[in-house]
C-alpha cells in the first residue's frame, strides 16, 4: 500500500474503533471514560501505520507527514466522539473536549510521531553491519515491532509505578490521564496541562533534530549544520525542559513515589506491627491510628486464621484533596496488599475505614500471586466480591444495622445482587454500597457456618464448589434462607431505599461531570447562590433525579433571601409522587426547618413527627427529637436553629450557636442538652478534653431525651479511648449497654472499641 492509502486506513480504523466504542452507554461522547478507552486502543494502531507509511525521504518531510497523519486521525476520533455525544446527549461539552484534546488526541498525534521515529530506528538497525538477516530482509516487520514498543513501554512503566509506588493515577504520553480510583468521580487531571506542555517541548525538540538531519545516499540519517546556533539552542532548551519535567514529575504531580510522598508528609509514628506516615500536625491522630491499627491487626489474626499480624504502613493525609494530589484516590480509601500499605485521610475517631483497609493487607497473607489478592490466575484476574466481601465481613461498620440486616432489607426491596454478579467483574455494575454490603453478608454467612479455613482456601484461588461441595447457586439459596429469617423493620426498609436503591457509578449518566458541577455549586452556595443555582441546574439537566441538586437549588434560594421560592420548591418535592419516598421525606424535614426558624412551631413539629414515623436512622431521629422537644422554648429554639439551620439566610453559624447555647445553658441549669450540644461541637472539632468535660456535665445534669442520652454516653466512650482512659470508657460502656435505644450494631461497635481502648498518648 502507498503511504497515502496507509494514512486513509489509519483514519478509517480510528473512526471504526471510536464508532464501536461509542455504543457503550458509558462511552457515548467526549468524556473521561471514552478518553481512556480511545487512548488505550487508537494510538497503538496509529503508531504502527505511521511507521509503515514512512518512505525514508527528507526527515523534515517525513516528520510533517507523520504529524499530518496523526492530526487527521485525532480529529477523526473527536468527530466520531462528538457524533455519539450528539446522538445520546452531551455531558459537559467544553470540559469533555478539553480532556479529549489533551488526552487521546494528543496521544494519537504523538503515536504517529513515534511511528516516524520507529521507522528511522528500523532503517538505522537494518543498515548496521551487525543487523540480523531477518531484519535486513523484513525491515517493515521491525518497524511494526518498534512502533509497538513505544506504547507498550509507557504502559509497562505506568504499570510498574502502580505496583512499586503508592500511586494509583497515571499520566501517559499516548493514553493521557488515568485517575486510578473507580469510585472517585471527582477527577484531578490538572497536571495534564503541564504534562502536555512537556509533550509540546518534546515535539519541538524533535522538529529541531529533523531540521538538523539529512538523508545520505545509503538512506541513513546523518547530522547537518544549518548555521543557526540560536535554533539549535532553543531545541536543546526544549529537550532539556522535557527531560526536566520527568525529573521533576513528583513536584509537577505527574508521578509520585513512596519517597516523595513520605517527604511531603514528613513524620512517622510506629506502634506494634503498624507504622503511620503523616504530617506533623496530625501527630496525635497518627498515634491513635497506629495503636488502633495494631489492635485490629491482632484481632484479625484470629478472624482470618493467621499466625501473626502482617506489618503494615498507613499513609495518613490531611484530607481527601491532599490524598488525591499525592497518590490519586480522593474520597476512596485504598489498600495495596502486596506493598502492605493502606492510604487514609484524616477522619473522626475511631477511624471509620481503618479496619476495612487493614483486612486487605492482612488477608494478603492468604493470597497467592504478585498482588496478594483473591482472584483467578494467582490474583491476576481479581475477584472484587471476595476481596471486598471479606473486608466487610471482618470489619463491620459502626452503623445502625449490621450487614445481614442491610442485605435482608435489600432483598425485601428487590435490589440484592445475585452472587454470580458479585463474584465477577460485574461487581462494579451496582452501587458500591450495595455490592460491598451484599458480598460482606454472604462471606460472613459462610464463615459463621464453616469457619475461617474454607474462606482462606477461597482466597487462595479455590472455587466455591471445590471448597464447599456446593454450587454458587446452592450456596445462594442457603444465604437467602438465612436472610429471610432476619427481622427487618419498616424504617430499615426506608433507610435501605435511601442507601441502596440507586445506580452504580458505571450505570450513572455523566457521573464525573455531574459530581464536578455539584462540587462547584456547593462551593458557591454561600458566596454566590445565583451562580450555584446555575451549576445545580446544569447538573439536573444531566441527572434530573439528582437529590443534591434538587435540594441545593432550594438552599440557594434561601441563601439569596428568596424564602418563598425555596419553600415552594421543597413543597413541590414533598408532594411529588414521581420522586422517591426518601426525597419526599427529606423535603418535608427541610420545610419543617424553615417553619421552626420562622417560629411556626406547631406546623414544624407536625412535619418533624411525619419524618420520624418514616425514618429509622438514629442520627436523624435524634436531631428530630431535639428540634421537636424544644420547638416551643424560644431560647432553646434560637440556639438549635443557629446550630442546625441558621437564624439568618446565611445558614448555620457555629460562633452564634455557641453564644446562644451558653445563654440557654445559663437559663436552664438542670437541663443537660445544651451542655451535650456544646460538647458535641468540641468533639467534632477534635477537642476531646473539652468534649469529655462537657459530656460529664451534661450527663450529671440529666438528659430527658433517650436517644440524646445514648449518644452522649457513646461520645464519652470515644473521647475516653482517645484520651487513653480505659477505665472511664468501661464505666461509660456499662451505662451505655443498659440504654433501651441502643441498637445491637452500635453496642457491638462500642464493645469492640472498649476492648482495644488505646493507651495514653506519650
Amino acid at each position: 500500500m502507498t503511504p497515502r492509502v496507509i494514512g486513509l486506513v489509519a483514519v478509517a480504523l480510528v473512526g471504526l474503533v471510536g464508532f464501536g466504542l461509542g455504543f457503550a452507554p458509558a462511552l457515548a461522547g467526549p468524556r473521561y471514560e471514552l478518553c481512556l478507552a480511545v487512548g488505550l486502543s487508537c494510538p497503538v494502531l496509529v503508531a504502527i501505520l505511521s511507521a509503515l507509511a514512512h518512505r525514508l525521504r527528507a526527515p523534515t518531510s517525513e516528520l510533517f507527514d507523520a504529524l499530518g497523519l496523526g492530526v487527521r486521525a485525532a480529529l477523526t476520533a473527536l468527530v466520531v466522539a462528538l457524533a455519539h455525544g450528539y446522538r445520546t446527549g452531551f455531558c459537559d461539552l467544553r470540559a469533555g473536549i478539553g480532556l479529549f484534546l489533551l488526552g487521546p488526541m494528543a496521544g494519537i498525534v504523538l503515536a504517529s510521531l513515534w511511528g516516524f521515529i520507529a521507522a528511522e530506528l528500523a532503517a538505522k538497525i537494518a543498515s548496521a553491519r551487525w543487523a540480523p538477516r531477518a531484519v535486513v530482509e523484513h525491515p517493515r516487520g521491525l518497524r511494526v515491532v518498534l512502533a509497538l514498543a513505544g506504547p507498550t513501554a509507557t504502559l509497562a512503566t505506568n504499570a510498574g509505578l502502580f505496583y512499586a509506588t503508592p500511586s494509583v493515577f497515571a499520566f501517559d504520553p499516548f493514553v493521557g490521564f488515568f485517575s486510578g480510583a473507580l469510585y472517585d468521580t471527582l477527577l484531578a487531571p490538572s497536571p495534564l496541562v503541564s504534562y502536555r506542555a512537556a509533550s509540546l517541548a518534546t515535539l519541538f525538540a524533535l522538529y529541531v533534530v529533523a531540521l538538523h538531519t539529512e538523508r545520505a545516499v545509503s538512506g541513513a540519517a546523518r547530522f547537518r549544520s544549518l548555521g543557526r546556533p540560536g535554533l539549535l539552542a532553543v531545541g536543546v532548551i526544549a529537550a532539556s525542559s522535557s527531560l526536566a519535567s520527568v525529573a521533576l514529575g513528583s513536584e509537577l504531580g505527574h508521578w509520585q513515589s513512596r519517597g516523595s510522598i513520605t517527604r511531603a508528609l514528613g513524620a512517622v509514628h510506629a506502634f506494634g506491627s503498624c507504622s503511620v506516615i503523616h504530617e506533623p500536625a496530625l501527630a496525635d491522630e497518627a498515634a491513635r491510628v497506629a495503636a488502633d491499627c495494631d489492635a485490629h491487626a491482632r484481632e484479625l489474626c484470629a478472624w482470618l486464621g493467621l499466625e501473626r499480624p502482617v506489618p503494615t504502613t498507613a499513609f495518613l493525609f490531611r484530607n481527601a484533596e491532599h490524598k488525591r494530589a499525592l497518590m490519586g484516590a480522593g474520597q476512596t480509601s485504598v489498600a495495596k496488599p502486596w506493598r502492605r500499605e493502606i492510604y487514609l485521610q484524616s477522619d473522626e475517631y475511631p477511624h471509620p475505614v481503618l479496619r476495612h483497609e487493614l483486612v486487605h493487607v492482612q488477608a494478603g497473607a492468604l493470597a497467592r500471586g504478585p498482588f496478594a489478592i483473591a482472584g483467578s490466575f494467582a490474583g491476576l484476574l481479581p475477584d472484587p466480591g471476595l476481596i471486598e466481601g471479606l473486608a466487610e465481613a471482618a470489619a463491620p461498620r459502626d452503623d445502625d444495622l449490621g450487614i445481614d440486616e442491610w442485605a435482608a432489607a435489600m432483598r425485601r426491596i428487590g435490589v440484592l445482587p445475585r452472587l454470580d454478579q458479585l463474584f465477577s467483574l460485574r461487581f462494579f455494575g451496582a452501587a458500591s454500597s450495595t455490592s460491598y454490603a451484599a458480598a460482606g453478608s454472604f462471606i460472613r454467612h459462610l464463615r459463621t457456618r464453616h469457619g475461617p479455613a474454607p474462606i482462606a482456601k477461597l482466597y487462595r484461588g479455590s472455587s466455591f464448589e471445590k471448597v464447599f461441595g456446593a454450587t454458587l447457586a446452592e450456596l445462594e439459596q442457603s444465604w437467602w434462607s438465612e436472610l429471610d429469617g432476619v427481622r427487618v423493620t419498616s424504617s430499615a426498609i426506608f433507610e435501605a431505599r435511601i442507601r441502596f436503591d440507586r445506580p452504580g457509578v458505571l450505570a450513572r449518566r455523566c457521573p464525573h461531570d455531574v459530581d464536578r458541577l455539584l462540587d462547584d455549586a456547593s462551593g458557591k452556595t454561600e458566596r454566590a447562590p445565583n451562580d450555584a443555582i446555575t451549576s445545580f441546574g446544569r447538573a439536573l439537566a444531566l441527572d434530573p433525579a439528582n437529590v443534591r441538586a434538587l435540594f441545593g437549588i432550594a438552599s440557594c434560594h434561601d441563601r439569596a433571601r428568596r424564602t418563598a421560592e425555596a419553600e415552594e420548591s421543597l413543597d413541590r418535592l414533598a408532594k411529588n409522587a414521581s420522586v422517591t419516598e426518601a426525597v419526599r421525606v427529606l423535603a418535608t424535614e427541610r420545610l419543617g426547618d424553615f417553619l421552626l426558624r420562622r417560629g411556626d412551631t406547631a406546623p414544624a413539629r407536625s412535619r418533624f413527627a411525619e419524618v420520624s414515623r418514616a425514618t429509622g436512622e438514629e442520627g436523624r431521629l435524634r436531631t428530630l427529637d431535639i428540634k421537636s422537644h424544644y420547638a416551643q422554648d424560644d431560647l432553646a429554639r434560637s440556639a438549635i436553629v443557629a446550630l442546625l439551620i441558621g437564624t439568618t439566610h446565611a445558614g448555620p453559624d457555629s460562633v452564634e450557636a455557641l453564644d446562644r447555647l451558653a445563654r440557654w445553658r445559663a437559663a436552664s441549669p438542670n437541663d443537660g442538652v445544651p451542655d451535650y450540644l456544646i460538647a458535641r461541637m468540641h468533639f467534632l472539632a477534635r477537642r476531646y478534653e473539652l468534649a469529655s468535660a462537657g459530656l460529664d456535665l451534661a450527663l450529671a445534669k440529666g438528659i430527658a431525651l433517650p436517644r440524646v442520652a445514648a449518644e452522649a454516653e457513646r461520645l464519652v466512650i470515644r473521647a475516653a479511648c482517645w484520651l487513653g482512659d480505659a477505665a472511664r470508657a468501661e464505666l461509660a460502656f456499662a451505662r451505655y449497654q443498659r440504654l433501651p435505644t441502643v441498637t445491637r450494631e452500635r453496642l457491638r461497635a462500642m464493645r469492640d472499641l472498649v476492648q482495644r481502648c488505646a493507651p495514653p498518648l506519650p
